[in-house]
């Protein structure tokens, strides 16, 4: 294949088990989340408030005219949609749970855990990390259980987590705000390097 090509002419050493998981992961993590972000999406706006979705609906027809694609400039233009879809991925995420393998010995930031000193986490230590609960918890969301959009507009802290810059709108310099803007209470696509 052009994959396996590939890889052969920069030396990598792969076997053809590992490019099919990756290629799978590749091809069903870009399908998955994004048919799970407008489905959660359009669920929320159809059971919630009908002003929202008319102001979406509304937006949507003045920013697009008589366009059939957005491009974007456009997509820039429609807050509204983008912060829907956005507080959608942050109550439905994709994946629910993280799994990340520690490579080093490290010590992570106590929180709100109560435990001083923090947590150690030795070399080798599968760490599971729910996006479901950490994007749901009220103490890094207001009204977290709450579909609410506008919540991107404004700043929240939280003094009883320790260590925690909290939430402030407007530091990303993409679409939407990501896992720094939250200072990592929010992770739409995981958080970190790939």
């Amino acid at each position: 294949s052009l994959l396996r090509f590939l890889v052969d002419m920069r030396g990598e050493d792969l076997s053809s088990m590992v490019l099919r998981d990756d290629l799978m992961t590749m091809l069903i993590a870009g399908h998955e989340t994004t048919a799970a972000m407008l489905t959660w999406t359009l669920f929320e706006l159809a059971r919630g408030d009908p002003d929202l979705l008319r102001e979406v609906q509304a937006e949507v027809r003045t920013v697009m005219g008589s366009k059939n694609r957005p491009e974007y400039d456009d997509l820039m233009a429609m807050k509204k949609l983008r912060y829907c879809l956005i507080e959608a991925l942050r109550l439905y995420p994709e994946p629910p749970v993280l799994i990340r393998r520690a490579r080093t010995e490290d010590n992570l930031p106590a929180g709100g855990s109560g435990l001083s000193g923090g947590v150690k986490v030795l070399r080798g230590t599968d760490i599971f990390v729910s996006t479901w609960n950490l994007h749901r918890s009220n103490e890094l969301w207001e009204d977290a259980e709450t579909f609410d959009p506008t919540r991107w507009e404004r700043s929240f802290t939280n003094p009883g987590v320790k260590g925690w810059a909290g939430y402030k709108p407007g530091n990303s310099k993409g679409l939407y705000p990501n896992e720094l803007d939250s200072d990592f209470a929010f992770l739409p696509f995981g958080g970190g390097k790939r």
